[in-house]
């Protein structure tokens, strides 16, 4: 639905200076704000003005509430930097607006106002002291990241009013090793990602975006441009650690030990050459203190300061007052820092001297050299890469596309990673491959034969994985417009203790590490003892003729012969570990009558007759001779092998049971296998 007419007035109003995307982006979320109460995002450039949305959705979120309820409900702000708190804070000022500072940081700790702009460790410490009012609403800036402490905290707020709208505004929806942060674009109406593209996201829906590019051609903020470097580090020998960073002893060895100081030289070099060719400012991003310190030795003292998240807040500002005023001051270097909440519009060089972790970080650093400055005649920003983050994070070359996919906490190394489609949903799963000889995987990840293309089966007769993938990860709509998981299950085996499912290839529990060998007794204990013989059996059918005898006690009986080639099985090896068992084309005969009483015997004369007669009613075994009769091929056939009534006697003729007949596969055969295996 379109904003109210009191809505549109509030924004006519008070937001008279909105750039058409900014109103677009607070239009958006008023229609969206009254619809759900799941989590939204909006993701808008470094230099798009996020700092004015905030401001116009914080003024929509507090209107809409007292619409609704007559009573004047808070809004709180969340910005993870004091410097971010006070920018935010102007701009709802600026506006018209009274908002309130409760930030420790920032020097104040009010919350008197409907509008309090925070950060989430002033709020966390007291969180008490805003429990005493109920709030319509929480924005989150720099939204990517979002913690578990700003996660309490609404959730703390919401048990007062559950009712409490939460939304996210950043330049980058990812983070590091969880993917995008949202589930679903519906801004361009996709489908919900699986969890290879996103972990857990906070964010439900992220409802509106605008490009870097758009900006750029409409002149909101200004181009990068990636010079050529004449250095490069080589971090091909950074290595990760478990939370994916890189270890301190490979970033040294980079960029502090051997080398590295000669490098560094040339480095400031190129970048004193670029300022007095007619750039105004740089920012250099150091990988370490140490290795600032050893850049910061190179620059000229005079024009240069560094800044360190051990630098005193009070000395970082005056460090940043000077580069912003003092023209004299052209080189900034910093470690872990002034990638977000820092606004030196004239910085037309940026110089990255590291390898950044994420694709994120690398966004937020471009971010800083893009806004307009008209004081100065900025035309574009030159991007100096000296640690190649642009070909780690975007290997097509657009620096505002880069490639974002989560790591899974479970992927196993070494193992390939195959695209497997949801037979379910149809969406696209990345899973861990498992090596089977003989086999192939098709295109929703279950096992054929190569040699036929036959489906492999378990020794229960379900369809094998060729992943070690056990649900669909992709999300669909459900029940009032909520996210749910797609329920589609590759074959699996249920943890006797906790409930867990695990893959057919797990030996442990993969939560609590129980053996498996009690779950996994159906399949693996009738393997091992060999005492398969009469389980059921799923067969592709070739050819079939039915024949009438008599019994012994002279009853007519008709003899179904079926030419069949079974599904291969997998079984387990003498090293325990599993294989194919392959099969070849074989005749079986199947007895069968309707005079004989027993229920199973009546099934499957009921069988027999609604998949393989037509032409009229077939009472008698007799019946089938009449003109008219057509018996029609099945294409499929569940059977099993009957027990001798004498187990002693196993030499004797073996009698199967027809247990299913099916008009079409259930478990489809390759196309490409068609021809040759009817």
């Amino acid at each position: 639905m379109p904003p109210t007419t009191s809505i549109t007035d509030l924004l006519d109003r008070s937001f008279k200076g909105f750039r058409p995307y900014q109103r677009e982006a607070v239009d958006c979320y008023t229609r969206w704000v009254v619809s759900t109460r799941e989590p939204l995002l909006i993701v808008m450039p470094t230099g798009a003005g996020k700092s004015w949305v905030i401001a116009g959705i914080s003024a929509v979120l507090r209107q809409l509430a007292y619409e609704k309820t007559g009573l004047r409900k808070k809004v709180l702000v969340l910005a993870p930097s004091a410097e971010l708190v006070g920018q935010n804070h102007a701009k709802m000022e600026a506006s018209g607006f009274k908002a309130s500072i409760f930030c420790a940081g920032a020097g104040d700790k009010s919350h008197s106002e409907d509008i309090i702009y925070a950060t989430p460790e002033t709020v966390r410490v007291n969180i008490e002291e805003l429990m005493e009012y109920e709030f319509a609403g929480v924005l989150i800036d720099e939204a990517h990241r979002t913690s578990n402490q700003i996660i309490e905290a609404i959730d703390t707020i919401r048990s007062r009013n559950p009712n409490v709208r939460v939304a996210g505004l950043t330049a980058t929806p990812y983070r590091l090793t969880e993917g995008y942060i949202y589930r679903q674009d519906k801004h361009l109406d996709l489908p919900p990602m699986s969890d290879d593209l996103t972990l857990d996201p906070y964010f439900s829906y992220m409802i509106y975006e605008v490009s870097a590019h758009y900006l750029i051609e409409q002149g909101y903020i200004l181009p990068p441009i990636f010079g050529d470097v004449t250095a490069q580090y080589d971090t091909t020998k950074l290595v990760r650690n478990r939370t994916a960073n890189w270890t301190n002893e490979s970033s040294d060895e980079v960029f502090v030990h051997g080398n590295a100081r000669d490098l560094a030289q040339e480095i400031v070099k190129e970048v004193k050459q670029k300022i007095r060719g007619g750039r105004h400012s740089a920012i250099l991003f150091c990988q370490n203190i140490k290795h600032a310190e050893m850049v910061l030795s190179l620059l000229p003292p005079s024009q240069s300061g560094m800044i360190s998240h051990k630098t005193p807040r009070r000395v970082r500002r005056q460090i940043i007052a000077d580069f912003h005023r003092k023209k004299a001051f052209k080189y900034l270097v910093n470690v872990s820092t002034l990638t977000t909440g820092f606004d030196v519009a004239a910085v037309d060089v940026i110089a990255i001297l590291r390898a950044t972790h994420s694709a994120s970080l690398f966004q937020q650093i471009l971010g800083r050299g893009l806004r307009l400055s008209p004081e100065t005649g900025k035309e574009d920003c030159l991007v100096l890469d000296y640690a190649n983050n642009l070909g780690r994070f975007c290997p097509r070359g657009d620096p505002f596309s880069p490639e974002i996919r989560a790591a899974l906490p479970s992927d196993r190394e070494g193992s390939m990673r195959i695209e497997v489609d949801c037979p379910a949903c149809a969406g696209t799963n990345w899973f861990q491959a498992v090596d089977l000889p003989g086999t192939e995987i098709d295109a929703q990840g279950y096992l054929r034969s190569i040699e036929n293309g036959m489906p492999v089966l378990t020794a229960l007769g379900e369809r094998l994985a060729g992943h070690i993938g056990v649900q669909c990860t992709n999300f669909v709509e459900g029940p009032n417009q909520r996210l749910v998981r797609c329920e589609h299950r590759w074959s699996s085996v249920e943890c006797p203790a906790c409930g867990t499912l695990n893959t057919t290839y797990d030996q442990w529990c993969v939560k609590c590490e129980t053996i498996l060998g009690a779950a996994l007794a159906r399949m693996r204990t009738r393997a091992q003892h060999g005492d398969t013989t009469y389980d059921a059996r799923i067969a592709r059918v070739r050819d079939m003729t039915a024949r009438i005898r008599p019994t012994k006690k002279q009853q007519e009986a008709v003899v179904l012969t079926l030419d069949i080639h079974e599904l291969p099985r997998i079984k387990e090896g003498e090293d325990g570990n599993p294989e194919l068992e392959e099969t070849s084309p074989r005749t079986i005969n199947v007895w069968m009558s309707p005079e004989w009483k027993h229920p199973s015997a009546q099934r499957q004369w009921s069988t027999f007759i609604e998949h393989c007669v037509l032409g009229g009613p077939v009472r008698t075994p007799s019946d089938l001779t009449r003109d008219g009769i057509e018996l029609i091929l099945p294409e499929e056939v569940v059977f099993r092998a009957k027990p001798p009534s004498d187990p002693s006697k196993t030499d004797g003729p073996v009698f199967y049971e027809l247990l299913q007949l099916r008009d079409e596969p259930t478990l489809q055969m390759d196309p490409a296998y068609a021809a040759t295996n009817p």
